[in-house]
C-alpha cells in the first residue's frame, strides 16, 4: 500500500515538474523586455492593425505566438488554466481585444495582398481567452 501511494505521488510531481518545464521558458519570454514594450504598445493602441511596418508585423506575431503556445498548454490539459490565470492574470484578454482584428485579418486571407487564408490562426489562444 505504501509502496502505491509512493508511486502516486512521484506522478504528480513529474506531472508538476513537466508542467513548470513548459512554462518557465515562456513565461519568461513573455515577460521579455521586446515583449513588454509590444503588449505596452498593444494596451494603448499604438499599432495600425491596417497599415503595419514589417518590424511591427513581427512584434505582433511574436506575442500571438507566446499566447497561442499558452493556450495550447491549457487546451491540451498540459497546464491547468487556474495556474496560467496565476501567472499571466488578465494579461491575455486586452491582448486579444486589441488584437482580435488582426487575428480574423490572418484567419480570412488576403488574396490582394498574397496573403493566403489561416483558419486556424490562434485557435488556442481564442479558447484561452474564451475561459476567462
Amino acid at each position: 500500500m505504501v509502496g502505491l501511494a509512493i508511486g502516486a505521488y512521484q506522478v504528480t510531481l513529474g506531472r508538476r515538474a513537466a508542467t513548470l518545464a513548459a512554462l518557465i521558458p515562456l513565461y519568461r519570454d513573455y515577460q521579455s523586455p521586446a515583449l513588454q514594450v509590444t503588449r505596452d504598445r498593444v494596451y494603448q493602441n499604438h499599432f495600425d492593425l491596417n497599415n503595419l511596418s514589417a518590424d511591427e508585423d513581427q512584434q505582433i506575431r511574436d506575442l500571438l505566438n507566446a499566447l497561442e503556445f499558452l493556450g495550447a498548454l491549457v487546451t491540451n490539459h498540459i497546464v491547468s488554466f487556474t495556474v496560467v490565470k496565476s501567472l499571466f492574470h488578465n494579461s491575455p484578454l486586452p491582448v486579444w481585444n486589441a488584437l482580435e482584428p488582426f487575428v480574423r485579418r490572418q484567419r480570412a486571407g488576403d488574396p490582394g495582398a498574397n496573403q493566403r487564408s489561416v483558419p486556424g490562426y490562434a485557435k488556442n489562444y481564442e479558447t484561452l481567452v474564451g475561459r476567462y
